[in-house]
């Protein structure tokens, strides 16, 4: 575990053009945000600062929240199937890079051309967590209903889909790098981080944890920064910098951490 936490910070700091790719994606998931900023903004003013949200029984809000918000939330949606797709292309990246390392052929432009032309399995691995997140929403609101007529009973429910959505993270949590590092199909790379979750659960849950605790300071870091920048163009610059940072180092423990205890490799 320390071993992966460190060798990310080597990596990191011995190869700056492993950066690249967390700024790359950042910068097109910027644009697309800009893109789609006029239903994005309208939403956000809509329902943050005037709170006009439908006045309705729990059962309704969400098919009239669609019916006010039509645009807007397939603009939100949109954002957020192009940031998922980003999201696990650059984890994939960086767990086929690490592999290519291993066998002592790493390069950025390789990594590229397996990436592209894994982009069926990733726009399927993320259809899929969309899938599971939209199940997951679909029950929350169910449960909150329940919880608005029977408080106890709602309030149990709540409470197992949060461990079974724990659960299932820690279990799955891997796959993306299972993908890379082993060749295989999503079913399979499905089946191995779940068998990897099995073994060590407690150790992945640690272990990602650290790195949330480090990406977390990277950002908040980054904040504080870019809160001291003169020009608006120069703090979103440095914000994405050091963003990028905390992508590209999580990419990079992630598939050490698996190659090291799931495949033996020497980190």
């Amino acid at each position: 575990m320390i071993k992966a936490l460190t060798g990310a910070a080597k990596r990191l700091l011995k190869n700056l053009f492993l950066l690249l790719p967390a700024l790359a994606a950042i910068a097109i998931l910027l644009v697309v945000a800009y893109a789609l900023a006029p239903f994005l903004l309208d939403l956000l003013l809509n329902v943050v600062f005037l709170e006009m949200v439908p006045d309705a029984p729990l059962a309704k809000i969400p098919f009239q929240f669609f019916a006010l918000y039509p645009l807007n939330l397939v603009a939100l949606a949109v954002l957020t199937l192009i940031g998922g797709i980003l999201s696990v292309s650059l984890n994939y990246w960086y767990a086929a890079y690490a592999r290519m390392g291993f066998e002592g052929n790493a390069s950025i432009g390789k990594a590229c051309s397996e990436t592209v032309s894994a982009m069926g399995k990733i726009a399927a691995f993320t259809l899929l967590v969309a899938l599971l997140g939209l199940l997951f929403g679909v029950l929350f609101w169910a449960f909150a209903m329940v919880l608005a007529t029977v408080q106890m009973l709602g309030l149990a429910l709540l409470a197992l889909l949060a461990l079974a959505g724990f659960y299932l993270y820690i279990k799955l949590v891997f796959t993306v790098q299972a993908l890379a590092l082993e060749q295989g199909t999503v079913k399979q790379a499905l089946q191995q981080s779940w068998e990897f979750g099995l073994k060590r659960f407690w150790h992945v849950f640690l272990f990602v944890l650290i790195i949330a605790v480090i990406s977390q300071a990277i950002t908040f870091v980054g904040n504080y920064a870019s809160d001291l920048a003169l020009d608006d163009v120069i703090s979103i610059v440095v914000l994405a910098v050091f963003w990028s940072i905390s992508l590209a180092f999580a990419g990079i423990a992630m598939p050490l951490y698996y190659a090291s205890k799931k495949l033996g490799k020497s980190i």
